[in-house]
């Protein structure tokens, strides 16, 4: 930042040396019959006059347009604008000494315009020019301010509503868990002690690792693989599950918690004690392309719909966190529930 500063700073130098050398070149020499010390006076009314110009450059830049121009009081801008061109271009033709510009005698017929008109034409353009230049970088620089500005409040809003949602998963996530442990207890099932510390499992999963804004591909699936264990346990003959995975996951990231939702939803509503329950959850890794597939047959239990909030959730993380890297396909037949995501990770 402080070097930026100080580029901003040579620039400014080095632009304003630049513009005060410009009468050295670009001036009309004064008459030849100009009886003061050549060229002196001439030369430093130039200078004078350049001074005064870059005083205006910053008297627009920083005074003007952030006090009147950017408070919508634009009469007065208008009117303070009109005041400075009177005092830098038109005031100097009342106090400039008459012969500063006059030879003896004037200058003959056709010899052109004389050298006073050209030097005022110069510089109301300049006046102009510095008016344009001014205006235009203090008016980019301020959209530019406002841009990065409302950019920054979209990620701030963007990070609290993820924060919200990522709340919102962990409860919900962790009572679904309860509830197998607590159906494992009732039947004073040998594999409760086991299926608490698959829950432990998940807790420190859960503490320790998602609060950051990705995590490595491999940690998400071993939160899944221990879901799926857990479930195992509860589970009767009826189910049979089909879980693949395929390729490497190390060395690759994801957004946490992101995926147990859809295996959450699979048994859910995919499982029944007395039909059969088909359970497909399919994994895999090409390159950068993550696929992550499930499908289930659907039981609708009392006060449950096919989509639920954690699906909801979910689908809006998606859209915050990828939302021009991913694709997810949900479709529901008369008895199957599928999922197709993809993300390009």
């Amino acid at each position: 930042m402080i070097r930026q500063k100080y580029i901003q700073i040579f620039i400014h130098i080095t632009a304003w040396f630049c513009f005060i050398s410009l009468p050295f070149y670009f001036s009309p020499k004064p008459p030849d019959n100009f009886h003061q010390t050549p060229n002196d006076y001439f030369y430093l009314s130039y200078l004078f006059t350049n001074f005064l110009l870059i005083g205006f450059y910053y008297l627009n830049s920083e005074l003007l347009i952030p006090k009147l121009l950017a408070r919508r009081k634009i009469l007065y801008y208008l009117l303070s604008i009109v005041a400075l061109f009177f005092i830098i271009v038109v005031l100097p033709e009342f106090i400039k000494p008459q012969h500063e510009f006059e030879g003896h005698g004037g200058p003959g017929p056709g010899s052109g315009p004389e050298p006073k008109h050209i030097y005022n034409g110069m510089l109301a353009l300049m006046f102009f020019f510095i008016f344009i230049i001014s205006s235009g970088i203090k008016i980019i620089n301020k959209w530019f301010e406002s841009e990065k500005t409302k950019t920054l409040i979209e990620k701030e809003k963007l990070q609290t509503e993820l924060s919200n949602l990522k709340a919102q998963i962990n409860p919900h996530f962790l009572f679904n868990v309860l509830n197998t442990i607590y159906a494992l207890s009732l039947k004073k099932s040998d594999d409760t002690p086991s299926a608490v510390m698959q829950l432990s499992k998940l807790l420190r999963y859960i503490v320790n690792e998602t609060q950051a804004d990705k995590v490595p591909l491999e940690k998400e699936i071993n939160c899944i693989d221990n879901y799926i264990d857990l479930q195992k346990m509860r589970i009767s003959e009826t189910v049979e599950i089909t879980y693949k995975k395929t390729g490497t996951f190390t060395e690759v990231f994801i957004a946490p918690l992101l995926l147990i939702a859809f295996v959450e939803n699979t048994f859910k509503h995919g499982i029944s004690t007395h039909e059969v329950s088909p359970i497909l959850i399919e994994i895999s890794l090409e390159k950068n392309l993550f696929s992550f597939k499930t499908k289930n047959r659907i039981f609708k239990h009392k006060n449950q719909d096919s989509v639920g909030i954690g699906l909801e959730n979910t689908r809006k993380r998606l859209q915050l966190i990828y939302p021009e890297n991913h694709k997810l396909i949900i479709s529901e037949t008369a008895n199957m529930f599928n999922v197709e995501l993809l993300i390009t990770l």
